[in-house]
């Protein structure tokens, strides 16, 4: 092999690496995606992949979602229903200062039949049940529900602390003044623990039987209750006649709303 072939492979050896370069170079300007915080790939100064930096924080990436328990629709005497839905916050150093929850309701054939959407929100640690009153769907055509979470904002604890508050001598009477339905009153005092005014607390309540099983549920709304006191508060809600007061049990969920 002469000299010459030898400069020549050189020479193309030179100009094809020179190429490649140029061809990669215009690959990574205008061909290759920007990078963002879901292309799988720690590229942009992440602590993690996908997280931390630009992106969302490592912490949040990793946290449990918000649990949906199994929802309960509850027929109305009278007409109508009320709807339960609970939530799970299992982790113990983020609340959820702000979510989106639809509830779908579908008929036999898998059709939608009506749409909930609501905010929300949920403490650190804290389990929580919210009531839907009066609606004005019939649960003879309701085969299945689904609720959906979406638009999680969450902050560190401390972030967003539970308000004091606390209900007191709640009772359970049951009315047999009405002839078409009986009706379950609870009542009961909600305290305001705190330096500032509440200004609505909503306070949510099911009812069961003995063995559980649920028979009613509703809610009321308190306002502008000061620091440091007290107001009443009832919550009446339809059943069918025969349950007497020692049947029947109940629960509340307190949800300041500020």
């Amino acid at each position: 092999m002469t000299y010459r072939i030898i400069k020549q492979i050189i020479y193309g050896i030179f100009y094809l690496l020179l190429l490649v370069g140029i061809l990669f170079a215009v690959y990574l300007y205008l061909i290759q995606p920007e990078p963002t915080c879901f292309d799988r790939s720690q590229n942009q100064g992440e602590e993690g992949v996908d997280c931390g930096g630009p992106c969302e924080s490592c912490a949040i990436r990793e946290l449990d979602p918000i649990r949906v328990l199994p929802g309960v629709l509850l027929s109305v005497p009278g007409g109508g229903s009320s709807f339960i839905v609970q939530f799970r916050n299992s982790n113990a150093t983020h609340a959820a200062k702000e979510f989106l929850y639809t509830i779908n309701f579908y008929g036999s054939q898998d059709e939608l039949i009506s749409t909930i959407e609501e905010q929300s929100f949920i403490y650190a640690g804290e389990v929580k049940f919210i009531t839907h009153p009066n609606l004005k769907i019939n649960p003879d055509r309701i085969k299945r529900s689904e609720v959906l979470i979406s638009n999680i904002d969450w902050v560190l604890r401390d972030e967003f602390p539970k308000p004091g508050i606390q209900a007191r001598q709640t009772k359970l009477e049951v009315s047999t003044a009405k002839s078409d339905r009986d009706e379950v009153i609870i009542t009961g005092v909600l305290s305001n623990n705190n330096s500032f005014i509440l200004q609505q607390a909503s306070i949510h309540a099911r009812v069961s039987d003995r063995i559980g099983g649920l028979v009613a549920a509703s809610k009321t709304l308190l306002e502008d209750i000061p620091a440091f006191s007290e107001k009443e508060f009832s919550i009446i809600m339809p059943i069918s006649p025969g349950l007497a007061d020692n049947e029947l049990q109940f629960d509340l969920y307190l949800e300041p709303l500020q």
